[in-house]
């Protein structure tokens, strides 16, 4: 029995490790998204950029990651809550990629693929699912395991 649960400890650890890398990339992807919509706001004029669209999207990234990084929340409401900051983000990063493709079809200029943003999307999404996963498995994993 003891080692049965031992068993299911390691695993439980496991998977928070697996998750840590995780953590790391979503902030790589925050960080390329945050360079991305500054290097749009550089061409705001040209774009038609929505200001308050941008820093919305700050303020919901900053938040996820805070919350994610903090760990200090009642567990019940942190996944409901970081589902509907990922889906709020989600929104305001395709809402910015649209208003930018309509300029790139202006101007013949695809920032998109330069900055790889269409591979950027989809792995922030993942990498926001990844963390809310590992926080909710730290919480799960007895304080002896994490401390080793």
């Amino acid at each position: 029995m003891e080692r049965g649960q031992e068993n299911d400890g390691e695993r439980e650890k496991g998977k928070a490790n697996n998750s840590m890398v995780s953590s790391s990339a979503f902030r790589k992807d925050v960080v390329n998204v945050l360079d991305f919509i500054e290097r749009l706001k550089n061409k705001q004029n040209q774009i038609g950029l929505d200001l308050n669209l941008i820093e919305a999207l700050k303020y919901g990234l900053a938040f996820i990651c805070t919350s994610v990084q903090l760990s200090y929340f009642d567990l019940d409401k942190f996944e409901d809550e970081m589902a509907r900051k990922g889906q709020e983000v989600e929104k305001m990063v395709r809402s910015i990629l649209y208003m930018t493709s309509m300029w790139m079809l202006n101007v013949d200029y695809n920032v998109e693929d330069k900055y790889d943003m269409h591979h950027v999307l989809p792995r922030l999404m993942d990498n926001i699912d990844d963390c809310i996963t590992h926080v909710i498995i730290l919480h799960q994993v007895p304080p002896l395991l994490r401390s080793s």
